[in-house]
């Protein structure tokens, strides 16, 4: 009966591993890969930022897994790059953000998941909808947002800091929701 039980086990974990096109190690290819993020200002003038590096890798055996480095925040104006990384991000005491992705059923198409996102010293949990592609002659695997994720900038302690670039920038207010998008491009190691 032991023996039984261990075959279809075996069996069942053969199937699991070989159903989802991710189960192999990828690395992330960052010259074919962004990170979005838009912010709002005066209620009416929306802006669009990207981080230029970070890291990443889907290793089934664990999950996906990015770092993002935020001192590489690029706003296209330095002193508002500086600004962020100091008042905002507070690079000096949290230098990067991490994201990590249970890869369990992760397959070609559009899903919802759940990651997890570290950032200033809190960790949240965010469900939210990916598309993920992998072309049969293709040695890429994509990964990219269905749709923008939303992050309430409060929800990781960021009031005070939006407060300061608020008042060193002069503006009447700064929203605290961000738009996030990505395209993440992977290559099989």
């Amino acid at each position: 009966m032991f023996q039984d039980l261990t075959r279809r086990l075996t069996g069942l974990l053969a199937l699991m591993l070989l159903s989802a096109p991710v189960f192999a190690d990828w690395a992330l290819v960052p010259e074919q890969s962004f990170i979005y993020f838009a912010s709002s200002k005066n209620g009416s003038i929306t802006e669009v930022h990207r981080f230029d590096r970070f890291e990443g890798e889907l290793d089934p055996n664990k999950q996906g897994r990015l770092s993002i480095d935020l001192s590489s925040v690029n706003t296209s104006i330095p002193i508002r790059n500086e600004r962020m990384q100091e008042h905002l991000f507070a690079v000096e005491q949290y230098p990067e953000a991490q994201v990590t992705v249970p890869l369990y059923g992760l397959e070609n198409g559009t899903q919802t998941v759940k990651a997890t996102l570290e950032l200033h010293g809190y960790s949240t949990e965010i469900t939210t909808r990916l598309h993920v592609s992998q072309a049969d002659d293709s040695p890429y695997l994509r990964v990219s947002t269905a749709q923008p994720i939303l992050l309430d900038a409060q929800d990781f302690g960021f009031g005070d800091g939006l407060e300061k670039l608020r008042e060193l920038a002069a503006l009447q207010s700064i929203s605290p929701i961000v738009p996030v998008s990505f395209f993440l491009s992977f290559e099989e190691k």
